[in-house]
């Protein structure tokens, strides 16, 4: 029971009444006149307690705190529980409590009713965790769950809502075993405390000053009752108007004034003296007319209109970025009439909007702030590292964690540089990526042998002493790399305890001289001034320590399994966050409209103020619905409040920001979000819009920053993205800077670092896109005088100058990835053709003479044999590849089967498979002759060439095998993008000798699309009728000859259409339009007029062409999937970047060039 000197004292008033300065004064008048009388507390929420205790100490002249003490209540707990005893309960902080439920959730997965299969679901962690830390701080137990159970059966309350809360009974009780009396979650020292007060002698002679609260928890509510009946006199301030307002839950001051009655009622009953209120009333805080009339008529049903708006402005954004850019030019424009930074707070309530955007824009120009939003650590290498340790377990060394482990670049020696080694880590990425390194591979040395091998490995060569070198120089950098992880794998995989886990992390940390090298980062980051990265370093080893400590304190002497311990263990790292340091003495300050509690300032600019913000969305209710909530309140459980008392608390919140400040109040609104959906303004800023007569709304755009004359350039970067926008148009529009774009044009070139900064803009408009050529000297030293290359090259310089450039000049190349891609699939197929023609030839066995059965044999063995020797044996790596290769013999066998039917109704037979030109080859390069004594010399392999003699006359075709389905467009040859056939064909007929006897025509250049056919119909096949359609599916497409002879050699069946080659004869003997036939002049001309594109392209690469001069046919372009767009910085939007608009034209016009080009009237 209370004595009589014990009592309650309520300091009551509006927002801004003089309350928090009323307290203050008190407690220091009192420090003044008796320093070392009985101690004050000074009771503030927790974001307060270093502002609070900053300005106590100002406070009336004072130098310092003696007598009077801020606190808050964990940091009173901790000093009741240090005089009176139970401070020695060990914590588990959020972290730990975070790691505990995750483990629980695991744990009691199948105990659950309704949670089963959520348990152990991202996010479900979240809620529990969230859901648990409320019932903490509402003193809600397991008994009061069991209680609540009872009451919700009797009542026949929903099912689902029994089974939740027999869950949250079993969760909460096995929290409650494991915690036991040995550890204190969060709240754990605040229940403590409840019981320390009434033997602390501390608190019995003190008097308590609570402040800047509206509620308190159930928790809270208790520790002030017993305040009431132990400490010698308690004052608490709340911002109400009147206690009536206790009854009308749509009052602004419902909360508070339903807390003052709560306590009243607790005085009460413990006969503590409840003093009259002191009621404040003059409004002390706001000196502006307009913040001071939007305040008094907040929340009045009929109010007055004023028409003095000074200090209060609307403003209407654009955009989040406009928005944040208007503020950053008002506060430097506040800074210039005198402001101080710590008198000007920012607040909002979407920090994924909002956070970045004012930590970028307030860096760049120079605006010091302090953030009370916490960045978490989750990107910094220390937490990767510990993550990719067990992902690598996980995954059995897979590329992915492996390199997420190595290249945060805290296993590299001490005593290595940084850049050689991070360079080595790229070495050997490559060969990990291209040779598809993974679990015993790492360690495995006929893995790491280092020789090139494109598709197949038919001959086996020596190495190279550079690759004996490479092989070397990865095997070194491998076993520096081994010898950190696979101790850590054998300590892992014979752990079984949180302390064994833990001394194995600590372990591969001191193998590693990972704290070493944190602290000499540390060192370098100071060395550079870095000093908010220095304290990153310092504050990462020093949380992660900490997280090992709470893990082994949660599962000490518990048997737990590597997956349980990873999941957990970056459940934990996760939480982690980098302390914010406290504000410096002059920052602007910038927090959540939610939680910020500001003194001293002057000015506030609320941003945001859209709807969704103000009321607060609340977009789902957490593991408790509202309709929960209310049976668990009406079974007497006591719980936060629901989503409907939230938005009540909602105008308060508007309320609160309004009043923050005493000069300056700004509400600002965007348009649109900064992905370009439309925004409504809050319905709130229409209230207090209608406050004033005539309200007037500040509309901002970009203009304002970039227009002719900007409103809002007050700094040089501000200016920079105007300036460049103008530099363009004004060179575009060849006019000269407007006055006041010049006036910032001369202004920043006398600093040199903006000159600088001005140079680098104008770069990029000094040059025109696209037109840059290396001189003929430098393309020279760069190719030699002798062009060498395939015929691809000559197709990609069509294509773009500047990608085979970068391709073929550079040689520029992309990673080779074990993986079977395109080109690789092509190779396949290839040597699989080859290997059954070989076979068939060497066996004497016709390919006309061959059943499909027999065909199909022949693409297994031939696939068994390619296996094995296939680009380090991929297909053969994985149940996937071993998949796809059967799915290559099913192709194999089909392609097999179609072009035994074409050799049994063709008297073209193969004469020569894998034909090979150039140095080296079966045939010399094809040597195109080029101006000022250059030469092109050109290489390539022809698939197949087939051979007929018709009349005493040899006849030559080629075919080519493709993986996908290709035809031949005469405009793709006229342009140089498809030279590749006629260029065979023209290899072919050159060396014809080696083939047939004597010279030979051209008959032809034909594809055929490797594939397996598939057919759709609603009718069931005959077996005829199904072969029928799979020879049509594979109608090799092309160009050939029109003698009729010759085409009836391809297809000795032939009336109509073919089914073999493109060509359909009429009646009358004449081509039908799908024909894909040429003259034997036409096929001559096309052949020299191909030598000529050769020629040009040969000679652009010699006079340096490297331009940046892509072409666009039917709209599709070569930048598509180009490799080097990065590089070359093509840009489709600029109206100044050539491109090469290709027209579609019909065959005849394009023969009519083509003859134009090679035989000149």
């Amino acid at each position: 029971m209370g004595g009589l000197e014990m009592s309650l004292r309520f300091i009551t008033g509006r927002t801004g009444t003089g309350k928090t300065t009323t307290m203050m004064n008190e407690i220091a008048d009192r420090t003044a006149s008796e320093p070392l009388g009985d101690p004050l507390f000074y009771l503030v929420p927790d974001q307060m307690s270093f502002t609070s205790e900053w300005h106590l100490s100002r406070h009336k002249g004072q130098t310092g705190l003696i007598r009077a003490q801020v606190t808050t209540f964990k940091r009173l707990a901790w000093r009741v529980l240090q005089e009176a005893g139970g401070i020695t309960r060990e914590e588990v902080n959020g972290i730990g409590y975070r790691m505990l439920i995750r483990s629980l959730l695991r744990q009691q997965k199948d105990e659950f009713i309704l949670f089963h299969r959520a348990a152990t679901k991202k996010g479900f962690t979240d809620q529990m965790e969230t859901l648990l830390k409320e019932m903490s701080r509402y003193n809600v137990n397991p008994d009061a769950f069991q209680t609540s159970l009872e009451t919700l059966v009797q009542k026949n309350a929903p099912v689902p809502l029994q089974q939740k809360t027999k869950d949250l009974y079993t969760i909460a009780m096995e929290l409650e075993k494991r915690l036991g009396t040995q550890y204190v979650d969060g709240e754990g020292h605040l229940r403590l405390l409840i019981e320390a007060i009434p033997h602390s002698s501390l608190i019995a002679r003190s008097e308590v000053y609570i402040d800047s609260f509206t509620a308190f928890t159930p928790i809270e509510r208790a520790i002030i009752e017993q305040l009431l009946c132990h400490a010698k006199r308690v004052h608490i301030a709340l911002p109400m108007d009147n206690p009536q307002e206790a009854f009308d839950s749509q009052s602004l001051f419902y909360s508070a004034a339903k807390t003052r009655q709560q306590l009243v009622e607790v005085a009460q009953q413990h006969q503590v003296a409840v003093e009259p209120d002191v009621h404040l009333i003059e409004q002390k805080r706001l000196q502006s007319p307009g913040p001071r009339h939007a305040e008094h008529y907040f929340d009045q049903l009929r109010p007055l209109k004023s028409d003095n708006q000074f200090g209060l402005e609307f403003i209407e954004a654009t955009n989040p970025r406009v928005e944040v850019n208007f503020v950053a030019s008002q506060i430097r424009n506040l800074i210039q009439q005198g402001y101080r930074y710590q008198e000007i707070a920012v607040v909002h309530r979407d920090a994924e909007t909002y956070e970045q955007l004012l930590a970028t824009t307030f860096s760049q120009q120079e605006i010091p702030y302090f953030s009370n939003e916490k960045r978490p650590m989750l990107d910094h290498p220390l937490l990767e590292v510990t993550k990719a340790l067990f992902d690598s377990h996980r995954s059995n060394l897979g590329y992915e964690s492996m390199f997420r482990l190595v290249k945060t670049g805290l296993l590299y020696p001490v005593d290595a540089s940084p850049l050689e080694w991070r360079n080595r880590i790229y070495r050997l990425e490559n060969f990990v990526l291209e040779r598809g390194i993974r679990g015993q591979r790492w360690s495995t040395d006929s893995y790491w042998r280092v020789k090139r091998i494109r598709g197949m490995e038919t001959v086996p060569v020596p190495q190279t002493d550079e690759e004996l070198a490479k092989e070397r120089d990865l095997k070194e950098t491998r076993d520096w790399i081994l010898s950190l992880v696979n101790p850590w794998r054998e300590q892992l995989e014979q752990a079984s305890t949180a302390r064994d886990y833990a001394q194995a992390l600590i372990d591969f940390m001191d193998r590693a001289a990972i704290p070493a090298k944190l602290a000499s980062w540390q060192q370098q980051a100071e060395l550079e001034s870095l000093h908010e990265e220095a304290v990153e370093h310092r504050q990462v080893w020093k949380e992660w320590i900490h997280v090992l400590e709470q893990f082994e304190l949660m599962f000490r002497g518990q048997e737990l399994c590597i997956e349980d311990v990873g999941a957990i263990l970056e459940e934990g790292l996760d939480q982690l966050c980098f302390s914010k340091i406290p504000p410096a003495i002059d920052q602007v300050v910038i927090g959540q409209a939610d939680t910020a509690r500001y003194l001293g300032i002057k000015a506030v600019f609320v941003l945001g103020v859209n709807d969704g913000n103000y009321p607060k969305r609340i977009d789902h209710e957490g593991l408790l619905t509202d309709e929960d909530r209310q049976f668990l309140q009406d079974a007497g459980m006591e719980l936060a409040p629901t989503t409907r008392e939230r938005l009540l608390e909602e105008n308060y919140v508007l309320y609160k920001v309004l009043t923050t400040a005493s000069h300056h109040v700004s509400f600002s609104y965007a348009l649109a979000s900064l992905d370009g959906k439309p925004l409504l303004p809050s319905t709130y800023l229409k209230r207090l819009q209608q406050l004033f007569t005539n309200p007037e709304v500040q509309q901002v755009s970009q203009a304002d920053f970039e227009g002719d004359s900007p409103r809002f350039v007050n700094h040089p970067r501000s200016a920079l993205s105007g300036y460049a926008l103008k530099r363009y148009a004004s060179q575009e529009l060849n006019q000269p800077l407007s006055p006041f774009w010049g006036q910032v044009d001369a202004y920043l070139r006398t600093s040199p670092y903006w000159n600088f900064v001005l140079e680098r803009i104008e770069r990029p408009l000094q040059k025109q896109p696209g037109i840059e050529k290396i001189s003929r000297e430098t393309a020279e030293q760069l190719y030699t005088s002798v062009i060498s290359g395939s015929i691809s090259r000559v197709e990609t310089y069509y294509s773009c100058p500047y990608k085979q450039f970068a391709s073929y000049g550079l040689q520029l190349q992309g990673r080779e990835v074990y993986k079977l891609e395109a080109p690789a699939m092509g190779d396949l197929f290839h040597a699989a053709l080859k290997w059954i023609s070989d076979y068939t030839t060497e066996h004497q066995i016709e390919w006309a003479s061959l059943t499909r059965k027999q065909s199909y044999e022949l693409a297994a063995n031939a696939i068994d044999h390619i296996v094995p020797r296939f680009f380090h044996q991929l297909l053969m790596s994985t149940s996937r590849y071993q998949y796809i290769s059967k799915k290559l013999t099913r192709i194999v066998a089909s392609t097999m089967n179609a072009l035994r039917q074409h050799a049994g109704r063709s008297l073209f037979k193969p004469v020569a498979i894998e034909v090979g030109f150039g140095l080296g080859e079966q045939l010399p390069p094809l040597t195109i002759p080029l101006n000022r004594g250059g030469k092109m010399e050109l290489r390539g392999r022809i698939d197949r060439i087939d051979a007929a003699k018709i009349e005493d006359r040899n006849y030559l075709r080629i075919i080519d095998y493709k993986s996908s389905k290709k035809g031949l467009d005469l405009n793709e040859v006229y342009h140089g993008l498809s030279l590749q056939l006629l260029t065979y064909l023209d290899v072919a007929t050159h060396f014809a000798d080696h083939w047939v006897e004597g010279e030979a025509e051209p008959g032809g250049m034909l594809y055929v699309h490797l594939h397996e056919p598939t057919h759709q119909t609603t009718e069931e096949l005959s077996q005829q009728k199904f072969e029928e359609l799979e020879l049509k599916s594979f109608k090799m497409d092309g160009l050939v000859t029109t003698e009729l002879d010759v085409l009836e050699a391809m297809d000795q069946d032939l009336s109509g259409h073919s089914d073999i080659v493109p060509v359909h004869v009429k009646r009358d003997g004449s081509f039908g339009a799908t024909s894909k036939v040429l003259s034997p002049d036409n096929l001559k001309r096309t052949g020299d007029f191909v030598r000529k594109r050769h020629r040009q392209a040969g000679g652009g690469m010699l006079a340096g062409d490297t331009r940046v001069l892509p072409y666009n046919y039917r709209d599709k372009m070569p930048c598509d999937y180009c490799s080097y767009r990065s590089i070359c910085q093509f840009d489709p939007q600029d109206p100044r970047q050539p491109v090469r608009k290709l027209k579609t034209e019909k065959p005849v016009d394009i023969l009519e060039k083509i003859t134009q080009e090679v035989e000149p009237t």
